[in-house]
């Protein structure tokens, strides 16, 4: 099956040479001589095999379920991020609130060991010793003694 020229109005510039054709006619360009261009490299890269048509444009339609979907899935991420930001500003200000603790007792701890120490003072306990309780120096050591054959009793068995 041969093809017929198409003839166009005549371009300026554009000469028709073609047998049977007159000066105002243009000779359709064949697309395998048009692929290169005069220096040899490769034109517009259209050839009849890989030209095609548009053609119209179905729009798909969304699914409702997709969206509803989506709509559930964004609304339990920005739930789930606001639980998450209020959990841990709960947990920051309770941090907060046991290291003020903390502070608190190693505070009354220092000002407990002050105290044990001024209070375990040997020579203060030795002059509450003798001044309220009356009580002297041992003239003589104690003396150490062991009883033979001695057993404890056991407070459960008086019963």
């Amino acid at each position: 099956m041969s093809r017929t020229p198409t003839l166009r109005p005549r371009k300026p510039g554009v000469a028709g040479n073609g047998p049977g054709m007159d000066a105002g006619t243009v000779e359709a360009p064949d697309n395998r001589s048009r692929r290169f261009v005069y220096s040899g490299e490769p034109g517009t890269g259209q050839s009849e095999y890989l030209t095609r048509g548009n053609r119209p444009l179905k729009r798909r339609r969304k699914s409702p379920f997709k969206i509803v979907s989506l709509i559930v899935f964004v609304s339990a991420l920005i739930v789930f991020y606001v639980w998450n930001k209020i959990t841990v500003n709960h947990l920051a200000a309770e941090v907060q609130d046991l290291g003020t603790k903390l502070k608190k007792i190693e505070s009354m701890n220092e000002v407990y060991r002050a105290e044990i120490s001024r209070k375990s003072n040997l020579d203060k306990i030795t002059r509450l010793a003798s001044e309220r309780l009356q009580m002297v120096f041992a003239s003589e050591q104690p003396v150490w003694f062991e009883v033979e054959n001695y057993l404890p009793r056991d407070p459960a068995d008086e019963n």
